[in-house]
């Protein structure tokens, strides 16, 4: 795991969120080191494991691919821009069905202890796994651009096809790049009110530890209020969240 994620501040995060996920509150968070606010109208966020460099520096295929989709749009041209506009973060949530997992996770049980090995396979409580992913942020300033990077990733970052109010069809999608997800996330943030077909208002509780952002997605009241009760400020914001995404992941 980078340095830049000092241990004691995660396992801060980990009592202040793992009961909450426990109690079905939330499904997971991400932790940001110096995680800036866009001064753009629009911005995008995608969020995936494999936007990161190979261990011989090389970018990963996912990355590679989809950055090479990207760099037709003309706004965002710049292929330094959207290089340096992937930034880390630390990836926490409650472990699914799903039959595979990004590599170089940590697993925890629901009380913060770190479990692996034999124990794994055999452990029968909640696994909630801990691991750096990336976030692919793209700042836009104007909402036609905005539709043509929603169009890329909606053509590109799901295994099945995606239909255009957001259903996951069970027809393989034959321009999906290397490792795109069952279900990725993607979001947008922006300050004024918009209205995207296929995407759902969805707020975003952050919390503040020292330099480091801890951020939710949850459709309930009561994480707010939950953590105000413990003493912990939080700032409540809007996004809007691909459907696919709430549907199978926030709907809990």
């Amino acid at each position: 795991m980078k340095e830049d994620f000092e241990k004691d501040v995660l396992k801060e995060f980990r009592k202040l969120l793992f009961p909450i996920i426990v109690s079905g509150k939330i499904t997971g968070y991400n932790v940001y080191h110096n995680r800036k606010k866009s001064e753009y109208p629009f911005q995008v966020n995608y969020l995936h494991s494999d936007l990161g460099l190979l261990a011989n520096g090389k970018q990963h295929p996912h990355r590679e691919e989809l950055l090479d989709k990207l760099k037709d749009i003309s706004s965002i041209c710049i292929t330094e821009k959207i290089t340096d506009s992937i930034i880390d973060r630390i990836a926490t949530y409650k472990i699914g069905d799903w039959k595979e997992n990004p590599q170089g996770l940590i697993f925890y049980t629901d009380e913060g202890r770190i479990i692996d090995g034999q124990e794994l396979d055999e452990y029968g409580g909640i696994i909630i796994a801990e691991g750096k992913q990336y976030d692919l942020s793209l700042d836009i300033e104007d909402k036609q651009t905005v539709w043509k990077v929603l169009e890329v990733l909606n053509k590109y970052t799901y295994r099945c096809k995606v239909d255009d109010s957001g259903q996951v069809t069970n027809e393989l999608n034959p321009n999906r790049i290397f490792g795109a997800w069952d279900i990725p996330l993607i979001t947008i943030t922006s300050n004024s009110r918009l209205h995207i077909k296929g995407f759902i208002s969805i707020p975003e509780i952050v919390i503040r530890l020292e330099e480091y952002v801890g951020c939710t997605l949850t459709r309930r009241k009561n994480v707010k209020r939950y953590l105000e009760k413990i003493k912990q400020k939080v700032i409540e914001t809007k996004r809007l969240v691909n459907k696919p995404f709430v549907v199978s992941y926030l709907e809990i």
